[in-house]
């Protein structure tokens, strides 16, 4: 079990930086087009080389834009802290974990290209992005736990 050591979203558009109040973001609520990422250093190293079976990551959702589930689309990336610009997500999701402000769950992954860039050390780490409008914003807490089960 590997808990994130923060999250944070880089919102573009508009201020074209990171936000940098603990928080992973989707969508747009008029404020930028917001990348939600959570960085958990270089944690993932440990597993390299191992069979990863699968990934269970436990989201929470706090308060800001509709109350109502919203579906988290999550996605991965290979930082292990904060780039100095804006953030490159997989072009594929993983994944969509539908939550409302509140409400905390766990999606689980047994997609290969995640087991696999696990193993390989390419994946370092998760974010969540997804159309830019208020109907997809959520925002996130920088806490994330992820749980990989693996054989060596």
């Amino acid at each position: 079990t590997i808990k994130s050591t923060y999250g944070d979203t880089y919102r573009s558009t508009v201020y074209n930086s990171w936000k940098k109040d603990g928080s992973a973001r989707q969508g747009d609520y008029g404020y930028g087009d917001c990348t939600g990422c959570w960085f958990f250093g270089t944690a993932f190293s440990e597993l390299k080389g191992c069979t990863i079976s699968k990934v269970e990551i436990t989201i929470t959702r706090q308060s800001g834009g509709s109350s109502s589930p919203v579906g988290l689309v999550v996605r991965t990336h290979n930082y292990s802290s904060r780039p100095s610009g804006a953030p490159t997500l997989s072009s594929s999701s993983y994944g969509t974990l539908s939550l409302a402000t509140g409400q905390t769950n766990k999606l689980t992954i047994t997609h290969s290209d995640v087991l696999n860039g696990i193993k390989n050390g390419t994946i370092k780490g998760f974010g969540i992005r997804t159309t830019y409008d208020s109907a997809h914003y959520a925002v996130c807490s920088g806490n994330v736990t992820v749980k990989i089960t693996y054989t060596e």
